[in-house]
């Protein structure tokens, strides 16, 4: 979904992101992890919000803590 929608909300220029679900962005190749750092990018401030706990293993926490999403 944020794919379809990144053209429209890059347009808007946020100062602030925040990601509900945050545990869907654990597969660095997924479209949907390049569609949010996209949108994230540039942004200020990024708030990741999840109520599920992320210990599969380790590399879904470091995807998650260090997405490339500063300009």
């Amino acid at each position: 979904m944020v794919g379809k929608w990144l053209p429209i909300l890059k347009h808007w220029k946020p100062d602030l992101l925040v990601c509900d679900e945050i545990h869907y962005i654990k597969n660095r190749k997924a479209a949907r992890t390049a569609s949010v750092e996209a949108l994230g990018y540039g942004v200020k401030h990024v708030i990741g919000l999840t109520g599920t706990p992320v210990a599969n293993s380790p590399m879904e926490l470091f995807t998650i803590s260090n997405m490339d999403i500063t300009a």
